[in-house]
């Protein structure tokens, strides 16, 4: 488990260090196995301002860029197609060693002098992004190292938690065994939700309480799908979660912060606009469970995977379900494997406007079981 010490603040705040945090959750139970200092590797790479762009002389995919790091001009060679004027970019400085081991010199590129490199997120180590050079927008500061400009001048705590120790596996769990040591208060973020009124959006019908202990679902419209804030983006990959639509990011804030997953479907994915999360019966195979329910609320049911029945996973895998497999599905098909995995046919994407967003208590055994069987981990 991947904990940001600043992210662990907010909920409490012993005023330790870093290290004695480490220390005091160490001794508890709650090894720590590594504190990693984040940003360590970018103290190097400043924010400049590309101020020219030329076409290199000698090379027609290479141009020759003016860039102000906030206390003077350089010379710099780029290869990157989305360089232009007016960018604030990374440049990583003549003696800067890259996440991969190389160090900048100054260097002649095809017969002219660059001082330094700018550079992707993927050079970095930031993202996969290596599509041209990261732009960190018209208000990053000049000059300053992009560790601090990012907000990565951070530390990290890497937890070594046993079986036993599931409460510590959100920053929330480990701010509550910080509380209790250190008598520091623990801050619980509550939020606000909207009244409803009227015909409840959804409704739920759990037929399997031993499997299935509670279901949840709220009906979220009205959703514009983007990037998310750069804070969170940050916060998510220093935790190792890749950043994919503002929806898919704060289902995983969630998770990083509270321990408990979410999930989001795309509602008008989904057939008839059911949910299903029952037993499998002979009796629903022949008579659709959807039949007879008003029109426009979601019903939420639940079964097991049906003989035969298969489903295509967000990883894009189609897979043979097992008649064990607990399931959330629609009126037609499988659309997630309870617990372990969503589905591609109701995943979340640029299109979506409406959410069925779920939170739900499977049981453990259960969840384990199908994460084996089908070779993922949750």
């Amino acid at each position: 488990m991947k904990i940001l010490t600043s992210w662990l603040r907010e909920l409490c705040d012993p005023g330790l260090s870093p290290q004695e945090i480490a220390h005091k959750l160490t001794a508890a139970g709650a090894e720590v196995e590594a504190v990693e200092r984040l940003g360590r590797h970018l103290e190097s790479v400043v924010v400049a301002e590309i101020r020219v762009r030329n076409p290199h002389p000698q090379a027609d995919r290479l141009s020759v860029c003016e860039v102000f790091d906030g206390q003077r001009t350089l010379q710099v060679v780029c290869g990157a197609p989305n360089a232009a004027a007016g960018m604030r970019v990374p440049l990583a400085q003549v003696g800067a060693v890259l996440p991969d081991g190389r160090t900048i010199e100054r260097a002649t590129v095809r017969g002219v002098e660059s001082e330094g490199m700018l550079c992707s997120a993927k050079e970095l180590a930031l993202s996969e992004d290596a599509a041209g050079l990261m732009d960190l927008g018209p208000d990053a500061l000049l000059g300053q190292t992009l560790a601090a400009a990012l907000g990565l001048d951070d530390v990290l705590l890497h937890l070594n938690l046993t079986p036993n120790r599931v409460d510590a596996l959100s920053h929330l769990g480990v701010a509550r065994e910080l509380s209790v040591l250190t008598g520091a208060q623990l801050k619980v973020n509550v939020p606000a939700l909207p009244s409803l009124s009227g015909e409840a959006p959804a409704r739920v019908v759990v037929d399997a309480p031993e499997r299935c202990g509670r279901y949840a679902s709220y009906v979220i419209e009205g959703v514009k799908i983007g990037p998310s804030p750069q804070w969170l983006r940050r916060r998510l990959e220093a935790c190792g979660v890749r950043s994919i639509s503002n929806v898919v990011d704060a289902t995983n804030y969630v998770l990083l912060e509270l321990g408990h997953p979410l999930h989001a479907f795309d509602l008008d994915k989904l057939a008839e606009q059911t949910i299903e999360v029952a037993e499998a019966r002979e009796q629903a195979a022949k008579q659709p469970l959807s039949s007879g329910h008003p029109e426009g609320v979601v019903m939420v049911y639940v079964r097991t995977a049906r003989p035969g029945e298969t489903m295509k996973t967000l990883d894009g895998k189609e897979r043979a379900l097992d008649p064990d497999d607990l399931v959330i599905a629609d009126a037609v098909r499988a659309q997630a494997l309870a617990g372990v995995m969503g589905g591609g046919d109701s995943e979340v994407g640029p299109g979506t406007t409406r959410l069925l967003l779920e939170s739900a208590w499977f049981q453990p055994q259960s969840v384990r079981r199908t994460s084996r069987r089908h070779g993922l981990k949750c």
